[in-house]
């Protein structure tokens, strides 16, 4: 999204859109980075600000958008006449597109406004959660419904009208054109594109001619699937590793754009393209068309009020007699906590321990635990307590281990709401460590349960909730360097074991690891295998240099999760994906946990700890061989034995 934005910049762009195909990935990081001031490569980008677009290429199925495959009984004659599983699949794939169902076009769509901006979030959410079969889909139903502020294109030669008309179905591309008018009338836009493909070069001169009989203004755009011209190889590259043939030496069947052009191209470039791939198109079209392109930029206005400070929580239910008082329902909790942790006695077993005056050691207590109170008040953290309490009450009340790590350890008020279980008066841990007054965000409590009964915690929290109110947090996965340069020697075809060589050289470390990761570079520079390796392969590095750090794919945090005050969807866009511990496909943020904290959103970390299901089962071996119950959060330390 920089590299989109900072060349935009180069380009004297006054706006951007970045249109993805099905997804809102990049909406928050567009609209963060887009006033400029950020820091790229090490350098601070300052630049005038430029005007961030929101928009969405999302897949458009012929059929109901919730339809999903064939009916069984046709699926059970498509068996009977297959001679094997591939045969079936052959068959069925042919049957799905002759009825339309596999069938998918591209549809463009931007939000003029807030409510068409939570129209495309809405119909962004139902086409993952409802549509989803090999994509997430819209129908038109659906589009019409949610029709509201937006604005419309035919989008690129993969849309409806172009498909038509290269069909040559001008009639039915005609009363598309019509029904779609009548829903969006003056916000309806025919686009063309200069790219030098046979199938544009007949689209556009077809489009334009339905566009002039139809009044509507004429768009002109550039597919961008890469960022300069010269990138179109390292692309070519990545589609290669794509559609890598892993059990061949070579590259599976090739596939190729066709044309060289989908960078992010310049007004003149623009211009020059039409003129040297459109000579059909007259250079007067060429100009107003991107004109109007213009009118689009007018029209959208939305720009979405990011605040990290705002510190997005549910809704909670507390008892009524505390009449929504967060404050006083902690207070209540921490004097409950009190008698449970029985601090009148830790207080004098410490006094005895260090031989101390038990009247002192319990004011410390009692002095801590109001510090601890007063600041969690005015920083107005009290529900964010409440909620991780509710977490951890649930947990001991179903027979879950549940603690925490890290500096939550050092709060009274943690270990007496039984998110802890470590007294931190007894030993001199440090609250500010956790929560100093001058801290801007919410606290960071990692909480960790039984591994194997993790995802029942999960299950509460959807429930308690609501799914709509709840998502988990996606991940943005990146080529790293060794896997760069794995996958671009197989495609050149560079012999397996040569590629291995070099890459036990490459340090990457996980993410939080403040150790430096190495690059490929910097390990072609240092070790002699791989300077070696780069005399043999030259190619291999200047592919490897353009992939690497590059978005590959996405997933699913193992243990984040986000709950809100209003449905999810209408806030941040939402996606379904499989989660591997919950066994199956839940909401999902499409943007990661820090642009959805840059939005304001909480994030909570439920981790699974293998101890503690070692600690299940030790229990469970004891009571059941020795007849004895232990409660694992009070043992006595003191004991020899222990």
């Amino acid at each position: 999204v920089e590299e989109y934005i900072i060349r935009s910049a180069e380009l004297g762009f006054s706006a951007l859109a970045l249109t993805e195909h099905g997804n809102l990935r990049s909406l928050i990081q567009l609209q963060m980075k887009a006033k400029g001031g950020f820091l790229y490569g090490g350098v601070t980008q300052d630049f005038e600000p430029i005007k961030p677009i929101v928009g969405c290429e999302f897949y458009l199925t012929p059929t109901n958008y919730k339809e999903k495959g064939l009916p069984e009984s046709d699926r059970d004659k498509l068996k009977r006449k297959a001679k094997n599983p591939s045969e079936y699949r052959k068959l069925s794939y042919e049957l799905e597109m002759k009825r339309g169902i596999r069938k998918r076009f591209h549809f463009l769509v931007f939000a003029k406004n807030e409510i068409g901006y939570k129209n495309i979030l809405t119909l962004n959410y139902l086409a993952w959660k409802n549509g989803f079969y090999y994509r997430p889909r819209i129908d038109l139903e659906l589009l019409e419904k949610y029709h509201e502020g937006l604005v419309i294109t035919t989008s690129c030669v993969g849309g409806v009208a172009p498909q038509m008309l290269l069909n040559d179905l001008d009639d039915m591309a005609l009363l598309h054109l019509k029904r779609l008018k009548k829903t969006f009338n003056n916000d309806l836009y025919v686009e063309i594109q200069p790219h030098k493909l046979d199938d544009q070069i007949k689209a556009n001169v077809k489009l334009i001619q339905l566009a002039n009989q139809m009044k509507i203004k004429v768009i002109a755009t550039n597919d961008c699937h890469y960022l300069r011209k010269e990138d179109y190889k390292a692309h070519e590259m990545l589609l290669d590793i794509n559609s890598y043939n892993k059990s061949t030496v070579k590259a599976g069947d090739k596939w190729r754009f066709g044309d060289t052009g989908f960078y992010l191209r310049s007004k003149d470039e623009m211009l020059k393209a039409f003129k040297k791939n459109h000579k059909d198109i007259s250079k007067s079209d060429v100009k107003i068309a991107l004109e109007n392109t213009m009118e689009i930029v007018e029209k959208c206005n939305v720009i979405i009020k990011l605040d990290k400070k705002q510190g997005i929580l549910p809704k909670i239910n507390i008892p009524v007699k505390f009449k929504d008082d967060d404050d006083e329902y902690i207070r209540t909790l921490v004097q409950k906590g009190w008698e449970w942790r029985n601090i009148e006695r830790r207080a004098k077993d410490y006094s005895d321990f260090i031989d101390g005056e038990y009247k002192e050691i319990k004011k410390e207590y009692e002095e801590r635990v109001e510090l601890e109170l007063n600041r969690i008040f005015k920083m107005k953290f009290s529900k964010y307590f409440i909620i991780i309490y509710d977490v951890v009450d649930w947990c001991r009340r179903h027979d879950i281990f549940v603690g925490c790590r890290g500096s939550a350890g050092g709060s009274l008020v943690c270990y007496l709401l039984g998110i802890s279980s470590i007294d931190p008066v007894r030993y001199d841990l440090m609250f500010d460590r956790f929560l100093h007054e001058k801290r801007m965000d919410y606290p960071d409590i990692d909480m960790d349960f039984e591994d194997d009964k993790r995802h029942l915690v999960f299950e509460y929290i959807f429930e308690k909730y609501g799914e709509k109110y709840v998502c988990m947090v996606g991940t943005l996965l990146r080529m790293k360097g060794k896997q760069a340069l794995q996958d671009v020697g197989r495609v050149l075809g560079v012999p397996v074991y040569e590629t291995t060589e070099v890459t036990k050289h490459i340090i990457t470390r996980p993410e939080g690891d403040s150790r430096a990761s190495q690059t490929v570079e910097d390990a072609f520079k240092e070790f002699e295998v791989s300077k070696a390796y780069n005399k043999r392969h030259p190619e291999v590095l200047p592919y490897v240099q353009k992939l690497e750090t590059k978005a590959r794919g996405v997933g699913v945090h193992a243990c984040a999760i986000q709950i809100s005050p209003f449905k999810m969807y209408k806030f941040i866009p939402i996606e379904y994906r499989l989660s591997a511990m919950m066994k199956k496909l839940v909401p999902v943020s499409a943007p990661d946990w820090r642009d959805c904290q840059e939005a304001g959103l909480i994030k909570f970390d439920l981790l699974g700890l293998a101890a503690y299901s070692v600690f299940r089962y030790v229990l469970e071996a004891i009571k059941l061989n020795y007849k004895k119950d232990i409660d694992i959060y009070d043992i006595d330390l003191e004991d020899g034995k222990v």
